[in-house]
């Protein structure tokens, strides 16, 4: 759910379905499978369990996502795909 009640930025991406964000998902991990193999593969799902855990976090301590959140959960993701990248290569 989206955090603030006026609304923001961030309000369309919270309105989104969880089928849209599976297939986005099932998308994003092909790709990197294909495009890197095995080491993709790992750097998605290490970037998957880091946007998981973070949305976890946003919704047990501000009740929902921001823009923001939204935003520092994008480059948590990349960071941790770059990190599982360097180690498992």
């Amino acid at each position: 759910p989206y955090a603030r009640a006026e609304g923001g930025l961030g309000a369309a991406v919270a309105r989104g379905s969880f089928a849209r964000a599976a297939g986005a998902a099932v998308l994003a991990i092909a790709f990197a499978a294909a495009v890197a193999g095995r080491p993709g593969l790992a750097a998605a799902g290490g970037a998957a369990v880091a946007a998981t855990l973070a949305g976890a976090f946003w919704r047990h301590w501000l009740g929902g996502v921001t823009g923001d959140t939204l935003g520092a959960t994008s480059e948590l993701a990349e960071l941790t795909a770059l990190v599982v990248l360097v180690a498992v290569t």
